[in-house]
């Protein structure tokens, strides 16, 4: 069981770290052009939706399920 979490949490840090890569990558090319509040809206959604996203896949059902054992 703790194997489990242990890799649950350690890909949904490594999906995270993934993200802010690709956001800075983004920001890096958009900010030759001078678009630099596009990419900070940009990032800022793409952040929430996506650990909204991780939290419904991995989070929620390890919570019900951690409330059902108890």
């Amino acid at each position: 069981m703790w194997f489990r979490k242990m890799l649950i949490s350690g890909l949904m840090w490594l999906a995270i770290a993934g993200l802010i890569g690709g956001i800075m990558l983004m920001g890096a090319w958009l900010s030759l052009f001078g678009m630099w509040v596009l990419w900070i809206g940009a990032g800022a959604f793409s952040l929430v939706i996506t650990a909204l996203v991780i939290y419904m896949i991995v989070g929620y059902p390890a919570d019900t399920a951690n409330l059902e054992d108890n």
